[in-house]
């Protein structure tokens, strides 16, 4: 009697564990979006709202030092090249999470200042 008491609550457990786990990354994966979406309102998520800059050497560095928007981990910096959008050039960072494999685009724009450049 006492072995098949012990089964009932175990499988009642597993499956309250497997439900649980499940909620967990159903809230998981609601953040990650949220985070996302969030990246791309935030400034250099689009190239209506770049990251104001000084020098292209800063954009390696700034666009690194954000987590990945989806998993928080670290990401690698695939390309940095110059566009021009809507008639303004401004610099793109492209990224990768190894981890998960989220890509993402960071835009800069060049700070201009000194003698002519107002």
């Amino acid at each position: 009697m006492a072995a098949s008491g012990s089964d009932g609550p175990a499988r009642g457990g597993g499956l309250r564990a497997r439900a649980a786990r499940r909620r967990a990354e159903r809230e998981e994966e609601k953040a990650a979006r949220q985070r996302e979406s969030d990246a791309r309102r935030a400034h250099g998520g689009t190239p209506e709202l770049p990251i104001e800059i000084d020098s292209p050497a800063a954009i390696e560095a700034r666009a690194l030092s954000q987590p990945c928007p989806r998993c928080l981990g670290s990401r690698l910096l695939v390309s940095h090249d110059a566009e021009t959008v809507d008639g303004e050039r401004l610099r793109v960072a492209r990224l990768r999470c190894p981890r998960c494999g989220t890509e993402q685009r960071t835009w800069f724009r060049l700070h201009r200042s000194g003698p002519g450049l107002h």
